[in-house]
């Protein structure tokens, strides 16, 4: 794939997952009650989540510009760079949303509470289990991206290497005779 077409399919994945993000922030604080921390606490790790996308989302799409018309590789690499680094932050965010312990409380949570907690329980899995699957996308994609930004900075370079190893020169008795006779 090319390398614009690799950084156009990051930037979606990224908004998809912003988008997931949307709908997990509203989840979360569509709790009928304050009984629990639990709804703040996800609130919280999504905001954190939805800030650092914000930042990955303006990185891909400086990557995708530098890619459109004639590339700029330095500039492309500096946006991949930045969607890295913010890659990063949203995993560290994303800890505390997909933890498994986080979600079996989200599932005990319902029962325990009655009311609208069970289906607030339901509709908070269900989003975080679509952030999650839109999660596990991004890093290959990144990945893609960098691979294709390496291919196209080192497809003009020639390497040549010459190597011998175990190779064995002999010279016939009757020339090394002849040239150290004068």
């Amino acid at each position: 794939m090319a390398l614009g077409k690799t950084c156009e399919a990051f930037a979606v994945e990224l908004d998809e997952l912003f988008r997931a993000v949307d709908v997990l922030q509203g989840r979360a604080r569509d709790s009928a009650s304050q009984d629990s921390a639990l709804p703040g606490i996800l609130a919280q790790a999504a905001d954190d989540m939805h800030g650092w996308l914000a930042e990955a989302l303006v990185a891909a799409r400086e990557g995708v510009q530098a890619t459109a018309g004639p590339v700029d590789l330095d500039r492309t690499r500096r946006a991949l760079v930045g969607a890295k680094e913010a890659y990063f932050h949203i995993a560290k965010a994303a800890g505390p949303l997909f933890a498994t312990e986080r979600l079996e409380e989200i599932e005990a949570i319902g029962p325990e509470l009655k009311g609208d907690w069970p289906d607030w329980a339901e509709h908070v899995t269900d989003a975080l289990t679509q952030c999650r699957e839109q999660f596990d996308t991004l890093l290959p994609s990144l990945f893609d991206c960098f691979e294709e930004l390496v291919d196209r900075a080192t497809a003009g370079w020639v390497s040549v290497q010459n190597t011998s190893i175990g190779q064995q020169v002999t010279i016939p008795r009757e020339e090394l005779a002849a040239e150290t006779v004068p």
